[in-house]
C-alpha cells in the first residue's frame, strides 16, 4: 500500500518468530519514518469497518503534501484503488483528506490553505 498506492520508499519485509516488520520513508528524508510491526496470529479487521471514515478523535498519522494540486491526484489515486477518501476538508490555515490504509490506519493527508 505505501508503496504500490502512496508511491513511498519501503524496506526489505523483516520476517521474525513473532512476525514481521518493515521501514517506510513518508518523505524526502535519510531517516526511515514509520516502522509497522504484522503480529503471528493477530486477527485482521473487518472489511466493512474499515470503510467507514470517522472525524471521532483517533490514533492517525498526518503526512504533509505540497499543495492542492497533488492533493487531488493523491484523491483519485485512492479513488482508483478503490479505497475510501473524505472530500477536501479545511480546519484553519489546513486542508485535508482522511482515507486509511490496508491495515485500518487512518490518514490524513494535509497542506496549507494557501497552497492552491
Amino acid at each position: 500500500f505505501y508503496q504500490d498506492v502512496l508511491g513511498m520508499e519501503v524496506s526489505t519485509v523483516h520476517d521474525s518468530p513473532r512476525g514481521r516488520h518493515v521501514f517506510v520513508k513518508p518523505g524526502l528524508t535519510t531517516t526511515w519514518g514509520f516502522h509497522f510491526f504484522e503480529m503471528v496470529d493477530t486477527p485482521s479487521p473487518d472489511p466493512e469497518t474499515l470503510r467507514t471514515i470517522s472525524f471521532a478523535p483517533t490514533l492517525h498519522f498526518a503526512i504533509a503534501i505540497a499543495n492542492e494540486a497533488a492533493a487531488l491526484r493523491l484523491r483519485e489515486t485512492l479513488l482508483t484503488h478503490g479505497i475510501a477518501v473524505t472530500d477536501i476538508n479545511t480546519m484553519g490555515p489546513v486542508r485535508n483528506i482522511l482515507f486509511r490504509d490496508n491495515n485500518g490506519l487512518l490518514l490524513e493527508a494535509a497542506w496549507s490553505a494557501g497552497e492552491g
